[in-house]
């Protein structure tokens, strides 16, 4: 047994998270009707990826979330509020993997499982609603998931209030853009979301910026313009869903209400304010070749290289679209799962 390294609590979870939290036990029970993440006991987010090992009980975990104690002994690190939890490491690296077989159920403070927080933030619901389709489109579309909205006004982005910024324990943030009429820049000194990204940064686990819709064109011109936007692509916080020419779009489901109709998270009531005209999905839907799905489901899954604030701008050659793909494909194989 080890010990818990204390640092200053977040708020609890929801109720639509705390009812659907469960034990090392149950969560290894029900994995395969529904993926939970283990949960850190000080910011309550997602602790580190973890996966049910073939030895009963037992817990895989990249072996970079693992830290070896002074004295012996180890700790799981947090990878987003840096928070030490003891747990008892049973072997030791497994295979290409770099995995480590973890009792989750020995630790001192013990750690449970809870669903994945997510929350989407966009100008327009229908936005939102694109974002959402392309989670449910991902491989591992069943894990257990909250979901919970952010409708933003254009005129605050600047200065977002406390509803316009994820609260409580979230996992990953989307922020969904879609590409319509003049090109607008995304970052950077004069990037619509430059100061929201800042600020919402380290309220998430994980944060990413989805461009919906985007001729490859539009997407070179902005990698060209906006040196941060670069550097989040080579982070892999930055992810465009490229049009599909001569593709259909597939037919819009109906626009939330402003409430959560899910029923679930805790930014479920968008703040009042501008009016938004309706947008149709984008058509990544009907693209043959997601590339974008992994990328994705790794999000989702907690494992995406660290970075632990906006990287700094980055400057250097321009990536053809086949680089541009290849490069997310490449996030997504190499990520920490």
């Amino acid at each position: 047994m080890g010990f818990f390294l204390s640092t200053p609590q977040s708020p609890l979870p929801p109720p639509a998270v705390l009812s659907q939290t469960v034990t090392p036990r149950e969560a290894w029970d029900t994995w395969e009707q529904g993926p939970r993440c283990a949960r850190c006991p000080q910011c309550y987010c997602r602790l580190c990826p973890a996966r049910p090992s073939q030895t009963a009980r037992l817990w895989r975990v990249p072996v970079g979330d693992v830290e070896a104690g002074p004295f012996g002994g180890a700790s799981l690190v947090c990878r987003r509020c840096g928070g030490k939890t003891a747990a008892a490491v049973e072997a030791t690296p497994l295979g290409d993997g770099g995995d480590v077989l973890v009792d989750l159920s020995a630790a001192a403070c013990p750690i449970q499982f809870q669903p994945l927080c997510v929350t989407i933030a966009g100008l327009y619901p229908a936005w939102i609603e694109s974002a959402s389709m392309l989670l449910r489109q991902a491989p591992g579309a069943n894990r257990c998931m909250v979901q919970s909205e952010i409708t933003l006004k254009r005129s605050s982005l600047g200065k977002p209030s406390d509803k316009e910024l994820p609260t409580g324990p979230v996992d990953l943030l989307v922020v969904v853009h879609k590409v319509a009429g003049a090109r607008t820049p995304l970052t950077d000194e004069c990037g619509l979301y430059t100061k929201y990204l800042r600020q919402a940064w380290d309220r998430a686990g994980l944060v990413v910026l989805v461009l919906l819709d985007a001729p490859f064109e539009h997407v070179q011109r902005l990698l060209e313009e906006q040196p941060t936007l670069r550097s989040l692509l080579r982070a892999g916080r930055f992810l465009p869903i490229l049009q599909c020419s001569g593709s259909a779009t597939p037919s819009s489901s109906p626009q939330k209400p402003a409430a959560d109709s899910k029923g679930v998270g805790p930014n479920a009531v968008p703040p009042a304010g501008d009016t938004h005209p309706p947008s149709s999905p984008s058509s990544a839907g009907a693209l043959q070749d997601p590339y974008w799905s992994s990328f994705l489901d790794a999000c989702m899954d907690g494992g995406m290289p660290r970075c632990p604030q906006v990287p700094p701008p980055e400057r250097g050659e321009l990536p053809s679209e086949a680089e541009l793909i290849a490069h997310i494909r490449q996030l997504s194989s190499t990520a920490e799962l």
